[in-house]
């Protein structure tokens, strides 16, 4: 299903770059643990005593690194003065290569963090497998992501890294679910379901035939009329009366999915708010879509 970004553009700028601190946060930098005093000591150049300070205070606050060219000049100009050091002497451009790598891996240690790695990267991918059973809400799930590293005393990476592990465990989840329909879908299933993205049958009289924009029948029931006139009414008792059919034929099919109700809603809502030609985009995947609009969360309870 087509995704959109998980975090807002200011939220992926305020993730991929260091806190921005007011002067009383900027304390937190001076509040360094002794082992991290102690190391500056052992720092010649002044780019790299300022550049592991702003490192371990980083890290501190957000459990993240960044890199030197992302540093805030404010944050820089702060530890200079703090540590006396001539500001004109410190280039964040300079601290980089082995050494800014050899202060990221000993901070990690020092904090008794695990650098993000390729067993990391499984783990946090069977977290998202397992968070998408419950959550289907692909921002909900980032988050979470993020509190099982943190909680697990992983390194947090890049939001980029973050998101490709994302796609890639709703992508599993997603073919996991297709494969259960392709199971258990029965032909009148599938009949059923695809007549919901035909045009509705009113757009065959001659009257209407002409037109370019055309209602589809699954339109007739994601706005329903609350006129009191009683053709509104009867038109209403139609629908729920089809809509119990469906449920009553669907239920056996939906149930085997196991989803939470988070995710019942989830798809729900997409049918709800995307147009017909994107819900039925995929084969299978459509099936789902519409099985869920017409389904409510009280099915999860079993």
């Amino acid at each position: 299903m087509p995704r959109k970004d998980y975090l807002s553009a200011e939220a992926r700028h305020r993730f991929d770059n260091p806190p921005v601190l007011s002067g009383e946060q900027r304390q937190i930098f001076l509040q360094a643990p002794t082992w991290a005093t102690e190391y500056v000591k052992g720092l010649l150049t002044p780019s790299n005593k300022v550049g592991f300070i702003l490192q371990v205070g980083y890290f501190r606050i957000v459990s993240r690194f960044f890199v030197s060219s992302r540093f805030h000049q404010a944050d820089v100009d702060f530890i200079a003065d703090k540590i006396s050091v001539d500001a004109n002497g410190v280039n964040m451009a300079d601290y980089q290569g082995n050494t800014f790598r050899r202060h990221q891996e000993d901070i990690l240690g020092f904090f008794g963090f695990a650098p993000f790695s390729k067993s990391s990267s499984e783990a946090l991918l069977q977290e998202a497998e397992r968070l998408a059973h419950v959550q289907t809400r692909p921002h909900l799930i980032f988050g979470g992501m993020v509190s099982f590293l943190q909680e697990h005393r992983i390194e947090i990476p890049t939001y980029q890294a973050i998101r490709t592990i994302l796609e890639k465990a709703l992508d599993n989840f997603e073919r996991d679910l297709e494969s259960i329909l392709s199971r258990n879908l029965t032909q009148e299933d599938i009949l059923l379901l695809d007549q919901l993205l035909q045009e509705h049958s009113s757009y065959q009289e001659d009257s209407k035939a002409h037109l370019k924009i055309k209602r589809y029948q699954i339109t007739l029931y994601k706005k329903i009329s609350q006129s009191m006139e009683v053709k509104h009414i009867r038109e209403r008792v139609k629908n729920f009366q089809h809509l119990k059919r469906m449920y009553l034929q669907l239920v056996r099919v939906a149930k085997r999915l196991k989803l939470s109700d988070a995710a019942i809603q989830y798809y729900a809502e997409y049918v709800i708010n995307n147009q017909i030609p994107q819900v039925a985009t995929r084969s299978t995947i459509r099936y789902l879509l519409l099985i869920f609009f017409y389904h409510p969360p009280i099915l999860s309870a079993r």
